[in-house]
């Protein structure tokens, strides 16, 4: 028989909640069936490494927001767009 010292049954719920968001769950929805009520907000701060699509786009948009910038600056334009 396997015994396991000092096993915490919390560790389940962090289990739980990667294999959630490795299936592709969104930090959203997992923080909705595990009972947070932020949005998500705990759920991606802890689990970020397990969400990599999230972060490349959000890198992907940041990059946009700057490249544009910079390319309106350039051409005499607002940074704005505008």
């Amino acid at each position: 028989m396997l015994v396991v010292a000092d096993f915490r049954l919390h560790w389940l719920r962090h289990t739980a909640i990667s294999l959630m968001a490795r299936a592709g769950m969104k930090a959203e929805l997992i923080a909705e069936r595990v009972g947070h009520n932020d949005g998500g907000a705990l759920i991606y701060r802890r689990y970020r490494h397990l969400f990599p699509t999230e972060v490349r786009e959000a890198v992907s948009m940041l990059d946009r927001m700057v490249v544009g910038t910079a390319t309106n600056a350039e051409a005499g334009g607002s940074p704005s767009g505008q």
